[in-house]
C-alpha cells in the first residue's frame, strides 16, 4: 500500500504568487528564515531549510504545477519521495493541492505536520498583500 499525504489550502493570491515563492530560493528563504536554493527549472537540484530537505525538480509548469523528487537529509542513500504542488485559480485566489508519496511510513505524521507548519502556513503570510 502506498503512503500518501494530501493537503488542500486556498490562498488569497494568484497562482503566480505562490509559484514564485515555491520556485525561488530567495523568496523561499525569506518565507522560512532558512537558506534555500531553488529555481523553476526541471532537472535542477534544490535545497531548503539549510540543506535539511533537498532533491531535484522533476516538472516545473509555470504558475500551475511543481513536482519534486524530495528527500530529508538522513534518509537512506538514494531514497526519494515525490511531492506534487498543483495550483488552480479559485475565485480571486488560488487552491493549492499538495500530494506527497513514497516516504517512509513511520514518518507520515511528522511529514504531514511539517507541510502545514513549514510550508502551508508560512506561504499564506508570504503571499499576503
Amino acid at each position: 500500500m502506498s503512503h500518501r499525504i494530501h493537503h488542500e489550502r486556498t490562498y488569497d493570491a494568484p497562482p503566480a504568487a505562490l509559484y514564485a515563492v515555491l520556485t525561488s530560493g530567495e523568496r523561499f528563504a525569506a518565507m522560512t528564515g532558512s537558506p534555500a536554493t531553488i529555481e523553476a527549472t526541471a532537472g535542477e537540484p534544490f535545497s531548503c531549510f539549510g540543506g535539511a530537505i533537498g532533491g531535484r525538480n522533476v516538472e516545473c509548469v509555470g504558475d500551475t504545477r511543481l513536482v519534486q523528487a524530495w528527500r530529508v537529509q538522513g534518509w537512506d542513500e538514494g531514497l526519494y519521495s515525490l511531492v506534487r504542488f498543483e495550483l488552480a485559480t479559485d475565485g480571486e485566489g488560488t487552491k493549492l493541492t499538495l500530494e506527497h508519496t513514497g516516504f517512509p511510513e513511520e514518518q507520515a505524521a511528522h511529514l504531514s505536520e511539517g507541510w502545514v507548519e513549514r510550508y502551508l502556513d508560512p506561504l499564506a503570510k508570504a503571499v499576503a498583500d
